[in-house]
């Protein structure tokens, strides 16, 4: 049996399988085409040969002779030629005549052959067209020719035309009916061959046959054209994702056919979330995921796929650019403050505000800010949580109510805390005395007064309604000297009391003073004993003291610990001395140098007063006692008296008055 093969080539790198000439494919290189690139995708596909032809075997014509006819156009070819055979078709009848025969004598119309990837031509002839048959082209025995070709878009097939049955008429027309681009490469005496350029779309081409007698035949042939998606892009993921919520991912596919056997996937790095048919173009596949922390970098992608296994082809995979996804947690309770509700005016202090429970901690900023004017915080992480700290000074162009403003930023949200920080001026108290150094006897004036909107307090004052200005008049002593006196003043900020004071001190100037308690008139002191002599006299400013005996003019040692000796007694004239004055006093020293015999006198004194003591006690006692049991006695006898009737006594007998 002759054949004719029919090639197909590709001149956008398909690949396919078939047999070639009879023959299983060349073996493939192992090398792949990857190319990857922002919004479009990565093919991924099998390797493959630009020469690599495709070919089916299909039933020739009797008598005719192989011949070669070259195939234009086909890439890698070169001077490479396609055979074209022409001999006698393995079971076809030959026909005898081109004269029509009756159909009851067996008579068989003309036929035409299509040898792409088409099923052998059907010829209609015009006799038997009423009844409807058709001559069928016979075909090797096990041997089906293919019925339709896949190919890459914008490639080429080689479309070979052929018939039976008017071949040896004159006049016979043979043709390819199609909107695509064709050549004819060559022809024969019962065929052509046709080669269909830059086929873009599915097509269905048709042989036709026009015999000189008017039988007619045709046969098609189904092209089903294959592309890659132009573009395969993931949409852009949120900058941030609230861990805990659906993210939906999208999936933009431009061109890829054919559809239905076209797949978009998409994949959180090599895992799997969604496999979804394309459909509509362009085409958004969108599947919702939950994220949560562990999705946090994580790259999301899309990946298409397009499955010609079933056509001899294999799988071929278009990834698009991997995006990588954020995503945070951010509580809802607010941030904390560690700070006063209140601030004075001039004075530095530390604010603070802190924050639990974030993720990722790191990424978290903090706003931290009085009013319009932002602080420069210092932030603290630890584990899920922070801690924002500033130093804060104001002035008194922000005195009022402030707000004090605390906000963590985590992704795309905030959270935030405010409170109102009360910037107050305070000032101390002023306290005037209009003279602070007078002399005894003279008057003084101390005032104390507060800044407005505090009240004040003025020590040893008289009690008054609480006003921002107290005061107080003195007529200045001794005892007034170094006396201290204190102004308070007390502020309401923000429901609670400040207090600040301050105080003065008065100095009294007056004369020397030598007092009993402070310098004793009459000193007695064991000979032996250690004893400190103590003489203080008063006055301001401080005067001098010294005492001298009155006999010989000694001085008497003052204020220093020394052995009591016999020869310190004696009276002794001590005289103060200042500015203001002098005063003097006479004092007595007597130096006891019996000692031993002093003490039994001493001891048997008090002996003796303690008896005595005793003595008059018992004596007062036992008198009250006789005094308390004599008038209980008379009571009782007049109790008697008045229960008994009185009788009248009797006269006293001789004896009786002889002892009265």
């Amino acid at each position: 049996m002759e054949s004719v093969t029919t090639r197909l080539s590709s001149r956008v790198g398909w690949s396919g399988v078939g047999r070639v000439n009879g023959e299983s494919p060349s073996p493939r290189s192992e090398e792949e085409t990857s190319t990857v690139a922002r919004g479009s995708p990565r093919t991924t596909s099998l390797p493959h040969r630009s020469s690599l032809l495709h070919s089916w075997e299909i039933p020739g014509l009797p008598g005719q002779r192989g011949r070669t006819t070259p195939l234009a156009g086909h890439p890698g070819s070169g001077n490479a030629r396609a055979p074209v055979r022409e001999g006698k078709a393995r079971g076809f009848r030959e026909s005898g005549s081109a004269a029509p025969r009756s159909r009851a004598s067996g008579y068989k119309g003309p036929r035409a052959l299509c040898a792409p990837v088409a099923p052998s031509p059907r010829c209609r002839h015009p006799r038997s067209a009423g009844n409807g048959s058709t001559a069928r082209a016979a075909r090797p025995a096990g041997h089906r020719p293919p019925r339709e070709a896949i190919l890459p878009r914008g490639a080429s097939v080689l479309v070979n035309c052929s018939f039976s049955g008017c071949e040896q008429q004159s006049g016979w027309k043979l043709g390819l009916e199609t909107q695509l681009l064709k050549v004819t490469l060559g022809s024969g005496s019962n065929w052509q061959l046709f080669e269909l350029r830059g086929v873009l779309e599915d097509s269905s081409p048709m042989c036709f046959l026009t015999c000189p007698d008017g039988g007619q035949g045709t046969a098609t042939v189904s092209i089903t054209v294959y592309s890659f998606p132009e573009q395969v892009e993931l949409r852009p993921l949120p900058p941030w994702q609230p861990a805990g919520q659906d993210l939906a991912l999208r999936c933009l596919v431009v061109g890829g056919k054919p559809r239905d056997r076209l797949t978009a996937v998409l994949l959180r790095g090599q895992d799997q979330l969604s496999r979804q048919p394309v459909v509509g173009e362009p085409a958004e596949v969108t599947a919702p995921v939950r994220v949560g922390r562990a999705d946090h970098l994580a790259n999301f992608s899309c990946r298409t796929e397009l499955d010609l296994r079933s056509q001899g082809l294999e799988l071929f995979l278009n990834t698009s650019a991997a995006r990588q996804l954020r995503t945070f947690v951010l509580p809802e309770t607010p941030p904390q403050f560690a700070t006063p509700g209140a601030l004075e005016v001039g004075t530095r202090r530390r604010v603070a505000c802190s924050l639990d429970g974030l993720f990722p901690v790191s990424e978290a900023k903090v706003h931290l800010a009085l009013g319009d004017r932002t602080l420069n915080a210092t932030v603290t992480y630890q584990n899920d949580s922070l801690s924002a700290s500033a130093w804060l000074e104001v002035t008194a162009q922000e005195e009022g109510d402030r707000p004090l403003v605390c906000a963590v930023l985590l992704g795309n949200r905030s959270s935030e805390s405010r409170r109102n920080l009360a910037v107050y001026s305070f000032p101390e108290p002023i306290l005037t005395l209009n003279e602070t150094e007078v002399s005894e006897g003279d008057l003084v004036m101390v005032t104390c007064e507060a800044h407005p909107g505090a009240f004040v307090t003025l020590s040893d004052a008289p009690a008054e309604p609480l006003s921002q200005k107290s005061q107080l008049l003195l007529n200045a002593s001794a005892e007034d000297n170094g006396r201290r006196f204190s102004c308070s003043a007390a502020l309401d900020v923000a429901g609670q009391l400040l207090y600040k004071n301050r105080t003065r001190q008065l100095t009294v100037l007056y004369g020397p003073r030598l007092d009993e308690s402070d310098c004793p008139g009459n000193w007695t002191l064991p000979e032996g004993s250690q004893h400190t002599l103590r003489c203080q006299a008063w006055g301001n400013p401080p005067p001098q003291l010294r005492c001298h005996r009155k006999s010989d003019n000694s001085s008497l040692p003052i204020g220093s610990l020394r052995s009591i000796k016999r020869e310190l007694a004696g009276t002794y004239l001590c005289r103060a001395v200042s500015p203001r004055g002098e005063v003097s006093r006479e004092v007595l020293v007597t130096v006891l140098h019996d000692q031993g015999h002093m003490i039994i006198v001493i001891v048997l004194v008090v002996a003796g007063a303690i008896v005595g003591s005793a003595a008059v006690t018992a004596y007062f006692y036992n008198r009250q006692r006789k005094i308390r049991k004599y008038k209980l006695q008379k009571a009782a006898e007049a109790l008697l008296l008045k229960s008994k009737p009185q009788l009248p006594e009797p006269a006293p007998s001789a004896q009786q008055q002889q002892q009265c």
